[in-house]
């Protein structure tokens, strides 16, 4: 029994939603109840639903540990370029700090139950969290455990082509209320009358009433949009031939940033191409593709910069020489101050082979190869600029120039890495009471990167690439951190017993080498157990 408080006048409106492992959900409208009973009924289809574990599938009634599961209509609801930020209140344990809703900037954290960044692990194949917030939502089947993504195969039956498209608009919150002109003249009277300066050293009363009748600058207005858009479009395609599934993908998201200039934009293409093949009746084939491309450009000036200058700025101050409005603000514009562009672009690619032994049942073999390649362009082009402030008395344009000399900074990265399993499956269930599966595992993969960066000053800025830059004092390095080269090598060996899926047991292990670590201290054991008991079983 429990006790929920509902205000009176959404009462009438207010809906209960009660689930439960093992029992089909139940909607119940309060409709002005007080009090409300409700009783579910089992659903058996819940019971044998299978989720994905890694290495493999168990079902969810026997699984010894907690394993949370959500698919695209739960994904999708969600609005966002991150697919990461999508599962914000969605899955036990995880916990999602997005830092920044800036166009592009994948800046969010996330942990489980306080623990840590959780491995993510794509089609069964380890990845990094970049690749897994880039995703598109539509192309994921599920995601499960920590993490675990399983992406969208192709449907029996025949081709069917579906459309998902969104136009929205965002607008910035939680910035801090700023003083008027009139407000800030008034404070700074008060402040020069407590400094022993004279009430009237900076502002007189006359200034205070001319701020009120004729207003001053505000920054937020002449640098801000109220609303920008974003846009998401997805294409998808799925079917089987007689030996054949497949899925087909295509997304576009875009999105535009705060800034009048609208020099604050992010593009991400998606496309993937899931196969099935039933080479024999005991032996399948799947090959998964996926690639994206997306492209970041802002002002050279980074976000915060610019709202740092925005708010060091005084209301009483003209944004223009003489209040002359020939020239927008400098730092947000790319053509007079330069901009900033970084493009990634990444393939992820899964081949598997799975083989049922057609001379003992429950046995079967699966072979897997994946191959990743990712690329990633950084250009910061710093423009030099002039600005310029009008001296009355002498009636002349004081010039002063910022961000000098130009230059132009490229740097070029890439990186890739290769994952080879081989396991064997046995699965069975004996006497009708007796289910038990073996998995034995070796698997090994290879990572590595390479960079290199260069920078030139100009003499003259009309062409923004580094072969037009001074020789002179021009620099060229490598980031020693994103240069190396990583193998793994690993067993691994599972065993699930259930006795009439009432008592459950789970005995694994791993034995995994890293080159890492030293030699002699590269391998490592990691045994663990879980047992089991379904009460609800019981007679």
């Amino acid at each position: 029994v429990f006790n929920l408080n509902v205000s009176g006048d959404k009462l009438d409106k207010a809906e209960l939603k009660f689930s439960l492992i093992g029992f089909a959900s139940k909607n119940v409208a309060l409709k002005g109840k007080t009090v409300v009973n409700v009783t579910l009924s089992e659903d058996d289809q819940i019971l044998d639903e299978v989720v994905v574990v890694g290495y493999g599938t168990q079902k969810k009634a026997t699984l010894t540990g907690a394993v949370s599961t959500i698919g695209t209509d739960e994904l999708t609801v969600t609005p966002t370029s991150n697919v990461q930020n999508m599962l914000a209140g969605k899955l036990p344990g995880v916990r999602i700090q997005q830092r920044t809703g800036e166009p592009g900037s994948y800046d969010a954290k996330m942990d489980i139950r306080g623990l840590g960044t959780p491995l993510v692990v794509i089609d069964g194949v380890v990845r990094e969290v970049s690749d897994f917030q880039r995703l598109e939502a539509n192309d994921i089947e599920s995601v499960s455990g920590v993490l675990l993504v399983t992406t969208r195969k192709g449907e029996s039956g025949k081709t069917r082509i579906d459309y998902t498209g969104s136009f929205g608009f965002q607008n910035p919150s939680g910035l801090p209320d700023v003083l008027d002109a009139a407000q800030y003249a008034e404070l700074v009277r008060e402040a020069d009358r407590n400094m022993g300066r004279g009430i009237n050293t900076t502002f007189t009363e006359e200034d205070v009433a001319r701020f009120r009748r004729e207003g001053g600058t505000d920054w937020y207005d002449l640098a801000m949009k109220n609303l920008v858009p974003q846009t998401h479009h997805n294409v998808t395609a799925s079917g089987s031939g007689k030996r054949t599934q497949y899925f087909l993908s295509f997304g576009y998201y875009g999105e535009d940033g705060i800034w009048k200039t609208g020099d604050l934009n992010y593009h991400r293409y998606n496309i993937r191409s899931n196969l099935s093949f039933d080479v024999t009746k005991d032996l399948k084939a799947e090959l998964l593709i996926g690639a994206m491309s997306d492209e970041k450009n802002q002002p050279y000036k980074d976000t915060w910069e610019q709202f740092k200058a925005i708010w060091m700025l005084k209301p009483t101050e003209t944004p223009y020489a003489n209040n002359n409005e020939s020239f927008p603000l400098m730092i947000t514009d790319a053509d007079q101050s330069g901009y900033k562009r970084r493009i990634n672009r990444t393939l992820n690619t899964t081949f598997t082979l799975t083989y049922k032994a057609p001379f003992l049942k429950g046995l079967s073999a699966k072979f897997l190869y994946a191959y990743d390649y990712k690329n990633y362009q950084q250009k910061e082009f710093q423009k030099q600029y002039t600005l310029y402030k009008y001296d009355r008395e002498k009636d002349v344009y004081n010039s002063q120039i910022y961000s000098s000399p130009s230059s132009i900074y490229r740097k070029s990265w890439e990186g890739a890495q290769n994952q080879l399993q081989a396991s064997l499956n046995y699965e069975r269930l004996f006497a009708e009471k007796h289910n038990l599966k073996v998995l034995f595992l070796y698997e090994q993969s290879a990572k590595e990167e390479d960079n290199l960066w260069a920078k030139r000053n100009f003499e003259m800025d009309a062409v923004d690439e580094i072969f037009a830059g001074s020789e002179e004092e021009q620099i060229g390095n490598a980031d020693a951190g994103q240069i190396y080269r990583v193998t793994n090598m690993g067993l691994v060996g599972r065993v699930n017993y259930d006795y009439q899926s009432k008592y459950l047991a789970e005995v694994s292990f791993r034995y995994d080498g890293s080159s890492k670590f030293a030699k002699g201290h590269r391998w490592g054991f990691f045994p663990s157990a879980s047992v089991g008991y379904r009460i609800s079983e019981e007679s």
